[in-house]
């Protein structure tokens, strides 16, 4: 599936539950989408959806993650709530590693870091941090803590938008 067509799920998504500025709700989005979100300790998975036969969405996330590391895996199965219909997502711990992911999880990648960090308010935010300098260490923690993501997070995305060297 094309990024333009990712984006522009997301960018449904935010219209529909009006949310026009960071940090995107994600947890209660699932929630209002109808989807239980549960929370467990495991060493074996980030995170997993299932659909049962009856029609319910259940999302597990693990408990062992920090803070930042749980909505990223609550946005990436969102990605896979709204991009695979109907289909099972359990993504295991260190699964697989850059080019060996299978175009589902780099989808539902994709849907997370547009859904956790959409270009328009990330523009927005870091020309107003930056102020149009030098981007600095202490500028990159600002943004990752607005948006309640990890540093590492927030740099790749800075770097996809372009906005960084």
């Amino acid at each position: 599936m094309s990024s333009i067509i990712i984006q522009a799920k997301v960018r449904k998504l935010l219209t529909d539950f009006d949310v026009s500025r960071a940090p995107v709700p994600v947890e209660q989005i699932a929630q209002q989408l109808g989807i239980q979100v549960s929370y467990a300790p495991s060493t074996e998975y980030s995170g997993m959806l299932i659909r049962t036969e009856s029609g319910e969405v259940l999302m597990g996330v693990s408990s062992d993650e920090s803070p930042t590391r749980r909505r990223f895996t609550i946005a990436h199965e969102l990605g896979h709530f709204h991009l695979e219909k109907n289909k099972v997502s359990i993504d295991y711990r260190g699964n697989y590693h850059g080019s060996d992911k299978p175009a589902s999880e780099k989808n539902a990648d994709d849907f997370a870091a547009n859904l956790l960090m959409p270009r328009s308010f990330l523009s927005k935010d870091f020309h107003r941090i930056s102020g149009g300098k030098l981007f600095l260490e202490d500028q990159l923690v600002a943004l990752a803590e607005l948006y309640q993501v990890s540093r590492e997070a927030m740099m790749w995305r800075l770097k996809n938008l372009n906005l960084t060297p």
